[in-house]
């Protein structure tokens, strides 16, 4: 099995939340997983792996229907405002 560097799989959940996140006042239909998968570009042993991690961390809950649907928890829309705000300028001391 090939293994992928913490890195970039600590990315590929970041964007999972992403693709999952529904800005207040936009109430489409929940995002389903083949959509994630081809948005990510992801396989599809993959993408489950993703699904189910971060609905084990409480971030995504999954919408039974015809195809599974994913909506972020309470948890996981505060962790993707927080991912989205700016980063404070660093100020460099010489």
């Amino acid at each position: 099995m090939r293994t992928r560097p913490p890195l970039l799989e600590q990315l590929r959940r970041k964007q999972l939340l992403i693709c999952v996140y529904r800005p207040e006042g936009d109430a489409p239909a929940p995002r389903t997983v083949p959509d994630i998968r081809e948005t990510l570009h992801l396989d599809s042993a993959e993408c489950m792996r993703l699904v189910q991690r971060l609905a084990r961390k409480g971030l995504i809950e999954e919408i039974p229907a015809e195809e599974v649907g994913l909506r972020l928890t309470a948890r996981g829309e505060r962790l993707v405002r927080r991912m989205a705000r700016p980063r404070r300028a660093v100020e460099v001391h010489e």
